[in-house]
């Protein structure tokens, strides 16, 4: 007894098999995380070191090379970059895709904290981060109050950050725009001088000075006491009137040789939303937190502040990137609400039986219900990948709904009964299904095991297409025959009574449509040659369409989110007034464009790939547009328009970003880098390439990572002559950091507020380049020597950023694109360079999106290749024939034909997404090939010759291929129109999908046929063919010659 049988013999025990299912599902999808990605394993790790006071010259040598020389002998270890800037080294360790993060992060650790000893002594410990690219920043907050700043920074970083850091799935909170209370103690060294004091007798004395210092206890006859001294100072004034000891003996006060004052830290930087001051907060969830219930949890505690504090504070929400997850994953879902709506009302165009539409409706949700439980055991999210396969998906159940039905219904039209029509509708095409969904299976089974990004963000989408496709197949052989037989009868096969003259009418022309198939399948076969030379050349000339440039590549196709950022680089010494004096005239532009809805500006910060970037000259607008329906506009034309109102600006350099699918600024997309040993050289060869790159039409926002020209007093120590004063090197750098930079000596508390005290030297001898050299230092014998007498000052210029990759310096040259697609810019600026001969020793490498899109082409073309080898194993497996199977698989190539046409015809490219829609059309288009040959080796084995049974084949599948054709063509018709939120993003996949299918729907009928004489012929070579004959068919042949 089959399968089949037994549920539809035992109709309540099925019912409630699958109703445990579809509960189980329906709970377990309530309780799965929502994401816009998968979480991916991502192992990088970054190494940050801070060493205060230092160059990115002193820190290339003596901290990343170090750091380098550990690192080098990591496992898996692929690239190492570093990036030295001033103060810090940042190292980025990228591993292979197969390391186990946690593991790699202990083992760095290990060797990191090996090399700490050759590292400098100032040097701060290195500190090291796992790249979590689950977590990512989720909302961007912009606080507004009529508090000054730093009492504003104060409450905030007192009070509402840890009130923000409680919530559950919040990972870290960072605060920009910040005015951070300090107490300065400016001295004068003249007056120091006079009193034989140092800066440093002066720190240590006002360390020694502010103390709480624990006692002991007194144990009373009753009751014990601590004994606590208590000398914090309490106030500005007690500061003040701190008496310093002098060497000859007496005291001054330090008002005497400083002044104190209650001031902001000179690191800060600005932000305002709409012009108007703020405090912006980023918010950044934890790896494996639901982003959509994180985002609603702080809105929530966002609430309970304002209500505490009104009046007094104000939250506006600048960013918040759940807002476009969800959208575009509600997208998704409509899209699959649409394709069950289409696939009834195509039932219902084809059977006239609203009872097979509800026989569908029923059947698709239980094989999607029942993929939340295998996401729930793989520990899966809601997320685009996953509803986007799930989307596509249901073009394969309906196949499978499809075939079924039409055939069940065509065995009732043979005078069965309803249940004999289901047992033998199934049964007669059992092995065909199940080599059609074999075929599905494989076609994604090569994506689960990519490596990179591409296997990163399309395993779980391959996962979860395979497990319902596969429960699709249960759901068709128990499911949709048990309801057919209990639906469907003899009396309304001409369907329902409301439609049966509609009905009459749509079978007369179907049959005529069936006739003029005929007639064309019969001239197809009778000139075989002409058909074959035809799609040839059809072929050859879509293929041609790829490098004659009408269709472009990407890697990721941009998605219209109606956000970008405006990155700003002022000239080296920009303070950070005339900094925020320029981003203000962007400003003011930006708000008189009607499109505009929101600016958030931040001076002083960027935020980049490897985290926030502190200077002065840097200044960063998150700019929030319009809806789309409401603009004229595209957000690319509104970019292209500010970079040209930024060019007036001078020396500015502007970088217009979009806002990418992790809620930040996206990193250029052309990126080439420029290695060698030597950075002249490296520079040089870099300068060649930007200058090339400014004439590829397409590229905007040209630039280079580095910069010559941050000035520089450059302090030279005679090695001899800082000796023979009793000074080491390292004692004269201390010394000088600690009177330029100042240094952090101890801490004053205002109730419950501890605030940061600072010794420095005066303005007027810190800002003054001439007074440097002569800056005192103590030496061992308690002499005061002056700086110019132990070294010699140089005023010169050094890079800002030293960028390494590898062991070796790197330049990267950058560009943005515009009206043009990444692929044709990359292979003009290719061109371009092919006659170029850099300096010895010097290499151009692609990186970033340029390298993402190559690597993703030839994994996608390995994923393809291998489909196409696993189709074939199945198909021999199913025709028990070497040959057959390529009559169907000539149904591949001429769906690929639609598919370029669609491409080269709307503007879409040739990206990741398309590429996946090239994949899932291998598996719909070749189930059409399948149930021609199929049907055509059933007639064949009942005796009908091969043209009578290609001639009868045809006609009697053109029902059931015309049905899944149109339903899914129907059915990704919004997604290739981009009629929703990040729809653009995916639309070249639909259209992908529609082109393909309608080529494949147009000459696969004719072409299939075609090569099937050819292949049946190979195959029947060398085996004995029966007499061919024609005779009454029972089933199958006798209602197809019928037709």
């Amino acid at each position: 007894m089959t399968l089949t049988e037994i549920s539809i013999k035992r109709p309540a025990a099925l019912a409630m098999v699958f109703l445990a299912i579809a509960l189980v599902g329906v709970i377990l999808y309530q309780r799965l995380p929502v994401d816009l990605l998968p979480s991916m394993n991502w192992p990088w790790v970054s190494v940050v070191t801070v060493w205060p006071g230092s160059g990115p010259k002193e820190v290339e040598t003596m901290v990343s090379k170090p750091l380098e020389d550990a690192v080098v002998s990591l496992n898996k270890l692929k690239h190492i970059r570093t990036y030295n800037r001033e103060n810090v080294s940042v190292m980025v360790l990228e591993f292979d895709m197969s390391a186990d993060a946690d593991v790699i992060l202990n083992e760095t650790q290990r060797v990191v904290n090996a090399a700490r000893a050759q590292l400098p002594d100032d040097a701060e410990e290195p500190q090291l981060y796992k790249s979590d690219i689950g977590a990512l920043p989720i909302l961007r907050l912009a606080v507004s109050s009529r508090l000054p700043g730093p009492e504003l920074f104060t409450l905030v970083d007192q009070k509402i950050r840890p009130r923000l850091e409680q919530i559950d799935g919040v990972g870290q909170i960072s605060l920009t725009g910040a005015e951070e209370r300090e107490i300065q103690i400016a001295v004068d060294p003249e007056k120091l001088k006079t009193h034989g004091l140092s800066l440093s007798d002066l720190n240590q004395i006002l360390a020694a000075d502010n103390l709480d210092v624990p006692a002991g206890k007194v144990y009373g006859r009753s009751q014990d006491f601590t004994v606590r001294v208590a000398g914090k100072y309490a106030t500005l004034e007690e500061i003040e009137r701190t008496r310093i000891p002098l060497p000859a003996g007496g005291a001054v006060f330090l008002r005497d040789v400083a002044a104190v004052t209650d001031t902001i830290k000179a690191d800060r930087s600005l932000a305002r939303l709409d012009g108007v001051p703020a405090l912006g907060i980023q918010i950044v969830k934890q790896s494996q937190a639901n982003s959509v219930k994180t985002a609603e949890r702080v809105y929530q505690e966002l609430d309970k502040l304002e209500k505490q504090y009104s009046g007094l504070i104000q939250f506006e929400v600048a960013q918040d990137i759940t807002v476009f997850n969800q959208e575009s994953i509600k997208e998704v879902q409509r899209n699959i609400a649409e394709a069950l709506c289409t696939v009834a009302l195509v039932l219902l165009l084809f059977l006239h039986s609203m009872r097979n539409s509800l026989i569908v409706l029923v059947a698709i949700p239980i094989s999607l219900v029942s993929t939340f439980i295998s996401m729930a055991v793989f520990d899966f999210s809601i997320n685009l990948m996953t509803m986007m396969a799930m989307g596509m998906v249901i073009g394969v159940l309906v196949d499978d709904s499809i075939v079924v039905l039409e055939n069940i219904h065509r065995w009732l039209k043979k005078g069965a009964d309803p249940r004999t029509a289901a047992i033998r509708g199934r049964n007669e095409i059992g092995l065909a299904a199940v080599s059609i969904t074999l075929v599905d299976v494989v076609t994604f089974t090569p994506m689960a095991f990519l490596g990179g990004m591409v296997g990163n963000i399309f395993r779980e989408f391959s996962a979860v297409f395979v497990t319902a496709v596969l429960m699709s197949l249960i759901v068709s052989f128990t499911i949709t025959p048990a309801l057919a037989s209990r639906l469907n009868n003899r009396e309304n096969l001409e369907g329902e009574k409301w439609m049966r003259g509609f009905s009459r009418r749509f079978d007369r022309w179907f049959a005529g449509l069936q006739e003029s198939y005929r007639r064309l399948l019969t001239w197809a076969l009778d000139h075989r040659g002409q058909v074959i030379l035809a799609t040839t050349a059809l072929m050859i000339g879509s293929i041609m369409l790829l490098p004659l440039g009408f269709i472009g590549s990407d890697f990721i196709p941009q998605a219209e989110r109606g956000e970008f950022a405006v990155l700003t680089k002022m000239p080296l010494g920009t303070t950070l007034e005339e900094n925020n004096a320029a981003l203000a005239r962007i400003e003011a532009y930006l708000q008189s464009l009607p499109e505009v809805e929101q600016v958030l500006s931040i001076v002083g910060t960027q935020e980049s790939e490897h985290g926030l970037e502190d200077n002065p000259r840097l200044g960063n607008l998150q700019v929030k547009l319009s809806d789309a329906r409401e603009r004229e506009r595209s957000t690319r034309e509104i970019q292209n328009d500010i970079a040209r109102f930024v060019k007036a600006i001078p020396g500015m350099e502007v970088t217009v970003s979009e806002i990418g699918m992790f809620g930040m600024a996206n990193a250029l997309p052309i990126q080439y880098e420029v290695r060698g040993q030597d950075l002249d050289s490296v520079q040089v060869a870099a300068e060649h390439a930007m200058a090339v790159l400014r004439t590829v039409p397409g590229t905007r926002d040209v630039q280079a990572s580095y910069e010559l020209g941050a000035p520089e007093l450059q302090i030279k120590i005679d090695r001899e002559k800082a000796a023979a004063s009793y000074l080491t090197p390292g004692e004269v750098a201390l010394a000088l950091r600690h009177a330029v930079n100042g240094a952090e000596i101890t801490r004053f508390r205002t109730g419950e507020v501890e605030v940061d005290v600072r010794s420095i030297l005066s303005p007027e001898w810190r800002n003054d380049p001439s007074r440097v050299g002569q800056i005192e230092i103590k030496n061992h014998a308690g002499q005061m020597v002056r700086l110019a007498e132990v070294a010699h000052i140089e005023r010169t210029s050094g890079p800002s950023t030293i960028q390494r990759k590898d062991r070796e310096r790197l330049v990267t040259v950058a560009s943005n694109i515009t009206g043009r697609s990444l692929g044709d810019v990359q292979a003009d600026f290719d061109k371009a360079m092919a006659g170029y001969t850099p300096p010895q020793g010097v290499s151009f490498y692609a990186f970033g999106d340029v390298e993402n899109m190559r690597t993703m082409m030839s994994d996608m073309v390995m994923a393809i290749a291998l489909a196409i080898l696993f189709i074939y194993m199945i198909l021999v497996v199913l025709y028990e024939s070497f040959a057959h199977p390529f009559a169907v698989m000539f149904s591949v190539p001429v769906a690929i034909i639609g598919a370029l046409v669609g491409l080269a015809v709307t503007g879409y490219t040739l990206s990741m997404f398309s590429m996946i829609g090239l994949l899932v059309l291998m598996g719909l288009v070749t189930k059409n090939g399948i149930l021609l040959v199929d049907v055509t080796n059933q007639l064949r084995a009942q005796g009908l010759s091969r043209r009578e049974a290609l001639l009868a084949a045809g006609p009697l599948r053109l029902r059931p291929i015309l049905m899944t054709t149109m339903t899914m063509v129907v059915g990704m018709l919004p997604l290739a129109l981009s009629l929703g939120t990040g729809s653009d993003m995916r639309a070249g996949m639909g259209v992908v999908i529609i082109g393909g299918l309608i080529s494949s729907l147009l000459l696969t009928l004719v072409l299939v046929p075609v090569m099937y004489t050819f292949t049946d012929r190979l195959a029947r070579e060398k085996t004995v063919v029966p007499q061919e004959q024609s005779a009454p068919l029972e089933g199958l042949g006798g209602e197809a010659l019928a037709t």
